[in-house]
């Protein structure tokens, strides 16, 4: 395409954003057509007619008019949505044009697989409009039941903005929640940030359809693999209602990715059924929930399926010598486990004395406050006993000497990693204050890191460490501190 084409891509663009679909001029040079003649009378002229449009090239003409996106307020998601669906945007807005657009935008699943159920400030994702989109996704899926896995929905709804609530939109979410629910056999992904009213129906759904007897077939939905459940109040008072919700998790035959994030008051037991979770299906699980150190082990040890798995907000405080020997733990090797986040615990490190990882490239450990010292010699076994291949090593906030650092620098498995991210407690400050310390440098010997990240401690106001960037090759007779410069 020459530069005219692009201006005129630019032109069309403008002119498409007032009818809802907001693309790039490249695009909407293709996209036009969805519209255009929405305001023309072919009969009238002689331009093409539209029903000359090929399905080949309509339907591309569609997908690329779709614009899918991570849902508002949410920095992690499996997957993106149509946000704020309406008549005038895509896809709604292609069944408008005429019967043939209309038959080919419910020809194509794929443009019906993926959408927020959340309401938009101009309130025009009423409830009734996802009624019309089910009825949609029914017939687009009449002449493809074959595929009904390869097209099924992806669902996302979460209150429109976190206070204060108005009691419109909440009687809005919970119809919103029935209709989802209705087409509950048909979805593969399920994201729900629930508010009182949510949690309440949603769990009287799930307690309705598993008091139903007389095909159990019907109950469970087949194909939903990926759940995400997160609470936009405190849900210390409800953890009955989350432990239903954990009951009917466990019946689900094809889940593989959880992601649960639980609001609530943590006192060193786990405040929900943590156990019930049917962690040895899970490919990939990130739970941030309170948890006991024997769960925490528990949880672990069960994940044999799993390539990711992230435990945050655990908050247990370290048991003693004697407490453990009580538990009767023993090591458990998962060799499918290749990212593993330990976070929010007096000592999340403690943890990998119970594992053996051959497969692990990234890892991470963090806590909040730096209770206690990190055990470069328990760590170490661990590497050895792995013997893994470490694409990334991230450990923050436990407490470290200068001997300790050196001896978790010069350890097989960390000098081996790619990417080596540390800020113990007082690290960064050890290096800039002895930047010419020879005791040090000796003790460091001919240390050598594929890539160091850099950090400083900036004192004002309030201490802060920032990360300044990163060190290639950190040797011998190299200074952080000269990398700075």
């Amino acid at each position: 395409m020459d530069s005219s084409c692009a201006d005129n891509g630019t032109q069309i663009e403008s002119s498409l954003r007032p009818h809802g679909i907001i693309v790039g001029p490249w695009k909407a040079i293709l996209v036009m057509f969805a519209h255009i003649y929405k305001y023309q009378d072919c009969t009238r002229t002689k331009t093409t007619s539209r029903h000359n449009l090929p399905f080949e090239i309509l339907s591309s003409i569609f997908l690329l008019a779709m614009e899918l996106t991570l849902p508002l307020n949410c920095q992690t998601s499996f997957n993106k949505y149509i946000i704020a669906p309406s008549r005038s945007k895509a896809p709604l807005s292609f069944t408008y044009v005429c019967s043939w657009w209309r038959a080919v935008a419910l020809g194509l699943p794929q443009l019906w697989t993926s959408v927020s159920g959340t309401q938009d400030w101009t309130k025009s994702t009423t409830s009734g409009l996802f009624t019309l989109w089910m009825n949609n996704v029914s017939r687009s899926n009449e002449a493809t039941k074959e595929q009904m896995r390869e097209y099924a929905l992806n669902l996302h709804l979460s209150p429109p903005r976190p206070s204060p609530p108005d009691i419109r939109e909440g009687r809005r979410m919970v119809r919103v929640l029935r209709i989802f629910w209705a087409n509950i056999r048909r979805c593969r992904s399920l994201n729900l940030r629930l508010d009182k009213n949510t949690l309440h129906e949603l769990r009287t759904l799930v307690l309705e359809s598993a008091s139903k007897t007389d095909n159990v077939d019907n109950v469970v939905p087949p194909i939903l693999e990926d759940v995400e459940l997160s609470f936009a109040f405190d849900t210390t008072v409800y953890n009955d209602f989350i432990d239903d919700l954990i009951a009917w998790l466990k019946k689900l035959p094809a889940l593989r990715r959880i992601r649960l994030t639980y609001v609530g008051v943590f006192n060193n037991e786990s405040p929900i059924r943590i156990d019930l979770m049917p962690w040895s299906s899970f490919y990939e699980a990130h739970i941030t929930c309170g948890m006991s150190f024997k769960n925490s082990v528990a949880a672990l040890a069960q994940c044999t399926s799993a390539r990711t798995v992230r435990l945050s907000g655990m908050g247990w405080t370290m048991p003693t010598a004697v407490e453990i020997s009580r538990l009767e733990l023993s090591t458990t090797t998962l060799h499918l486990l290749t990212s593993l986040t330990l976070a929010d615990s007096t000592n999340p490190p403690a943890l990998l004395e119970y594992l053996t990882l051959p497969s692990l490239k990234n890892l991470t450990v963090r806590t909040r406050q730096a209770f206690f010292s990190f055990n470069v010699s328990n760590f170490g076994a661990f590497l050895k006993r792995s013997q893994c291949s470490l694409g990334r090593l991230t450990v923050v906030g436990l407490r470290m000497t200068r001997l300790d650092t050196t001896l978790f620098l010069n350890l097989p498995g960390v000098l081996k990693a790619n990417v080596v991210d540390i800020s113990f407690e007082g690290v960064a400050r050890k290096f800039e204050n002895f930047p010419e310390d020879g005791e040090l440098r000796n003790m460091l010997g001919d240390l050598l890191i594929g890539k160091f990240m850099v950090w400083i401690t900036d004192i004002g106001g309030a201490e802060m460490e920032q990360h300044i960037g990163w060190k290639q090759n950190w040797a011998k007779k190299e200074t952080i501190l000269a990398s700075i410069g």
